[in-house]
């Protein structure tokens, strides 16, 4: 925690509930003192309200799809929550986050899985403003293919959740064009995690059935038992 200094909050909304907490976070010392993370607060709104109640907020108006424009582009850490899913061009808009993001800065993604298993059923919903069925192995995909390493990657999904959370780091990698780049060419970069670039490396193709992910609690997610 104490290594991020900057952080942006892309799709803030205009009440600003996740990055009041990234702008009080509080030392790990025997006497705790604030952290005061430089936080911008990005979104399609007119304000964002934290910015009159904390001076260690401003504000961004931005289309999170779009080239950043602002002039601050290196942040330790992107948070993303809640607003991924509602993307029209989400691979477009992760290669432009690599842009702002420090060198190895951190991504990360909350957003929930819309194809699910309630019970016995499945469970295909979308909501308005959603174009894509979103599950683990599509947002890995999506990721590498916008240089983001998966391999050092956190991710995590509960059976009974439809919540993916996902933590990466920015690369030094290209790139890369979805219709030039297979799934091996993306096993060979590096990228992938070991249980899915091992799947892929057997049959030639990525089964969500054989990925298994650990996320920063040392827990992991067996994605064949959802």
């Amino acid at each position: 925690m104490e290594s991020i200094t900057t952080m942006a909050d892309f799709g803030s909304g205009q009440e600003g509930l996740d990055i009041e907490w990234w702008a009080t976070r509080m030392s790990n010392d025997e006497i705790p003192v604030p952290l005061n993370i430089d936080c911008t607060a990005v979104d399609i709104m007119e304000s964002c309200r934290m910015t009159a109640r904390y001076k260690n907020v401003k504000y961004t108006n931005q289309d999170l799809e779009k080239e950043y424009t602002a002039a601050y582009k290196n942040f330790d850490l992107i948070w993303c929550h809640d607003v991924f899913q509602y993307f029209q061009y989400p691979l477009d808009a992760l290669k432009h986050w690599r842009k702002v993001s420090a060198p190895g800065g951190m991504l990360v993604l909350i957003f929930p899985q819309n194809v699910n298993v309630e019970g016995s059923v499945k469970a295909y919903d979308q909501q308005d403003g959603q174009l894509y069925n979103w599950t683990m192995i599509s947002l890995i995909h999506h990721l590498a293919l916008a240089g983001w390493n998966c391999a050092e990657g956190f991710f995590s999904k509960r059976a009974n959740s439809p919540w993916i959370h996902a933590a990466v780091y920015n690369t030094d990698q290209p790139t890369r064009d979805v219709r030039e780049t297979s799934w091996y060419d993306l096993a060979e970069s590096g990228l992938l995690p070991e249980s899915l670039a091992k799947s892929v490396n057997k049959y030639g193709y990525a089964r969500e059935r054989d990925l298994i992910v650990p996320w920063l609690d040392k827990s992991l997610s067996w994605m064949g038992q959802q």
